[in-house]
């Protein structure tokens, strides 16, 4: 079972970046009656527990994802924000997938599933008082693409090794091109530039 953790990223607009996850797990009653979630900790980033509901992240042969990500407006605070930036429409959102922790809520690139999907919001849609759902586009999509122009692999990277692309710069010698490869280069808990789509198939 997996935890899903959103960057809300904003600062296109010369906002923040919101930090969310929507896992139930650890939810508790508080003394006034509340669900109360806990924050998870990730990469040196706090997530807030939210209402979140997702759709629409599966890829496949046919094309790119267009998933739906839904976020509890009850106090106001999303709808807000859509107001102030024009439906938030170009900022990104940032989906990673890990693997539930049976201790605590702490995390690091060891517990990760699926490294960073990015999308770019396209519009916001059924925006009511306790819910907004926004249609989410791959980056890949932003031209009409369908699919980016180059195979898609599980767990290899088709970046040339210390290219532009790749970025690494240090003294050792090769790389395999794995996920696991990619952290022994650039460290635990860093942002990876791996160049392969972990969370797929292969498909062309």
């Amino acid at each position: 079972m997996s935890i899903e953790i959103f960057d809300v990223d904003l600062s296109i607009f010369g906002g923040d970046i919101y930090r969310f996850h929507g896992y139930e797990g650890g939810n508790y009653i508080d003394a006034n009656g509340a669900v109360v979630g806990l924050p998870i900790r990730y990469n040196g980033n706090n997530y807030i527990a939210a209402s979140l509901t997702t759709e629409g992240f599966e890829i496949s042969s046919k094309g790119l994802p267009t998933p739906q990500l839904t976020i509890g407006n009850v106090m106001g605070q999303i709808g807000a924000l859509v107001k102030l930036y024009d439906g938030l429409q170009g900022g990104r959102v940032v989906r990673t997938l890990l693997a539930q922790h049976p201790i605590d809520y702490q995390f690091t690139s060891a517990d990760v599933i699926s490294l960073e999907d990015i999308y770019s919001i396209d519009r916001p849609t059924n925006h009511t008082r306790k819910s907004i759902t926004f249609d989410l586009k791959s980056i890949f999509d932003l031209n009409g693409s369908k699919l980016p122009h180059r195979a898609i692999f599980q767990n290899s990277c088709q970046w040339i090794y210390k290219s532009p692309q790749c970025g690494y710069i240090g003294s050792l010698p090769n790389c395999t091109k794995t996920v696991a490869a990619c952290v022994a280069h650039f460290g635990e808990g860093s942002l990876l530039p791996f160049g392969g789509f972990p969370a797929v198939d292969a498909v062309q």
